[in-house]
């Protein structure tokens, strides 16, 4: 170990227990801090360039910047990522948030914002969805995959591409357009995106964070035309999941989940069931025309 690594295991330790500590550089010396006076302890840094010489257990308050999103709904949603000693606060004057944190976590929610700021907003909302059985970067995907992509197809001259760099013009955003990112670290799934959709991947996320869930590896998405994604959704789950065999339940499990809104169905599992459960979706929803049935979503 290295002093930062030996310290910061120290700390892990150290919180996990009732009550909670944290030891603290002060000078040549280490003092023990209950975990709720911690941020009393905690340097003030001007800015965020001024944090990465520091140590990333090291506690320090710094105003996180932000261009597009709403202070008020970040602060909020980006809660379940704060430590249990830390703070957050959304600016009263200006376009920011005050984090008292550590370093390392500091950082991962400036490289979040970062990720959900990348293109200019309006008339968007900013939330997050904290998971219980389902794994954050799976859920994500998904939700992904079902809102499809964030900026519209454009063709542009070289000459065009060069003036609208020297300006900084943003590139044009698809209305409506639904962003999902994962924080691995507490299992959540952040989401920006028009009120309406945001709903909607709220109820999707619902459906999937359950145990023994849509699991990881391939899935594949469905958008009927005819048949309704609930009930074709009970008759696959009760064609193809009972035959699953004991070596089967030891790999990986066949799923399936609607989502009632946009009528599509989600199956993640073995390819052999996939392709089997692909096989009836298409009949079950076109009846003899195979061909012009459900459209996989890539």
């Amino acid at each position: 170990y290295t002093y930062d690594q030996a310290l910061d295991t120290l700390n892990l330790i150290l919180e996990m227990k009732e009550p909670s500590f944290r030891l603290i550089e002060q000078g040549r010396f280490l003092r023990l801090v209950e975990l709720r006076e911690v941020p009393k302890t905690g340097r003030i840094v001007k800015g965020l360039a001024d944090i990465g010489m520091a140590r990333p257990g090291e506690v320090v308050t710094v105003v996180i910047p932000l261009k597009h999103l709403d202070a008020g709904e970040v602060s909020k949603a980006i809660v379940p990522m704060v430590s249990k000693f830390g703070s957050i606060t959304p600016m009263s004057r200006g376009k920011g948030i005050i984090v008292t944190d550590s370093v390392a976590n500091i950082q991962r929610m400036r490289r979040l914002l970062s990720q959900m700021e990348s293109e200019p907003v309006a008339e968007e909302q900013f939330k997050s969805v904290r998971l219980k059985h389902a794994s954050a970067n799976n859920v994500a995907q998904i939700v992904t995959r079902l809102f499809g992509t964030t900026r519209r197809p454009t063709t542009t001259t070289a000459a065009k591409r060069k003036a609208r760099t020297r300006t900084k013009t943003p590139p044009p955003v698809i209305p409506g357009r639904l962003i999902a990112t994962a924080d691995q670290r507490t299992n959540t799934v952040f989401l920006l995106g028009p009120p309406d959709k945001i709903a909607i991947a709220e109820q999707l996320i619902e459906k999937l964070d359950v145990p023994k869930g849509i699991t990881g590896g391939e899935m594949r998405v469905f958008k009927l035309k005819n048949a309704r994604a609930e009930d074709l959704t009970k008759t696959v789950q009760s064609m193809i999941a009972p035959r699953r065999t004991a070596r089967d339940r030891e790999t990986a499990q066949f799923r399936v989940a609607a989502e009632p809104v946009t009528n599509r169905v989600i199956i993640s599992g073995p390819v052999d069931q996939m392709d089997e459960a692909e096989k009836l979706i298409r009949e079950l929803d076109e009846g003899a025309s195979i061909a012009s049935g459900a459209e996989i979503v890539p």
